[in-house]
């Protein structure tokens, strides 16, 4: 089961192997949900210690962190999936314990140099992080520590971190892309299109897609937008004639630019 939660996401569909693994991943999930679901609303008093148990075991995080991430999701998922009104002593328990997940996050995966974490236990835990993370935790907590994570380690932020982070995350709740383009983070994200590794670029473009996709109109601020898009043409200005697949790269950034703005539409068409 370990070995299936370290599953190479990347891996071709017609492998047998990694297709066996990811059947056991999928009904293990299943069965671990199944557990805390049908358990917790009888014994909500453990949930704090089956936290402190996956986040404190030091062995567990060493030798299999994205193990960590997977049961912290689905813990998370089972929360959310039992009624509220029937159960409420699930969700309150399981709220006063959000902050140690956090900590968590921050500390053992975005701050961690050399931990191998899979891109599927990320997609897991990011139901924790949409669920839970309101604006202040993302700006005074995540964001600062993405900046600082971005410089240690970009392979994992912007291949691994980003691209579930900011897929869909908070949709409706905060106005993400303001918060980010006020930040020094963006142009680290903007400035990834043009990494040397491969993995980097592609990564930033789906991150940056991701944040584009998940904007709400309705309370993100025209000047965010703008902001946003001039930093990613004054970028792209700076790109060779010659680097034609970073060109599309922004390219497909830019196509993901849905606003009926006048400002941002005659900016972006003057610039191209």
């Amino acid at each position: 089961l370990e070995n299936c939660f370290g599953i190479d996401q990347q891996s071709k569909s017609s492998d047998k192997q990694p297709q066996r693994q990811r059947r056991i991943l999928t009904n293990a999930k299943a069965h671990i949900k199944y557990i805390f679901v049908q358990c917790l609303p009888k014994y909500y008093n453990l949930i704090d210690l089956i936290i402190d148990t996956i986040i404190n075991d030091t062995s567990l995080k060493t030798k299999n962190l994205s193990s960590c991430l997977t049961h912290l999701g689905l813990l998370s998922e089972s929360i959310n999936s039992i009624s509220l009104a029937s159960r409420p002593q699930c969700f309150e328990t399981f709220d006063k314990s959000k902050s140690k997940i956090f900590d968590f996050y921050v500390k053992d995966v975005l701050l961690t140099k050399n931990t191998i974490i899979q891109f599927n236990s990320l997609t897991t835990f990011n139901s924790f992080i949409v669920e839970f993370a309101d604006e202040s935790i993302f700006k005074e907590l995540i964001l600062p520590n993405l900046e600082k994570a971005a410089l240690r380690n970009s392979e994992l932020i912007f291949s691994l971190v980003t691209p579930n982070l900011l897929n869909n995350t908070l949709k409706f709740k905060i106005d993400l892309l303001s918060i980010i383009s006020s930040s020094k983070f963006l142009n680290s994200l903007i400035s990834s299109l043009k990494s040397s590794k491969e993995s980097v670029r592609i990564g930033s473009s789906i991150s940056l897609c991701n944040l584009l996709n998940s904007i709400d109109y309705s309370i993100t601020k025209n000047e965010s937008l703008l902001t946003f898009t001039n930093e990613l043409l004054k970028s792209l200005k700076t790109v060779t004639a010659s680097s034609i697949d970073i060109k599309l790269l922004f390219s497909n950034v830019l196509s993901n630019i849905n606003s009926n703005n006048e400002t941002v539409l005659l900016n972006l068409i003057n610039s191209l």
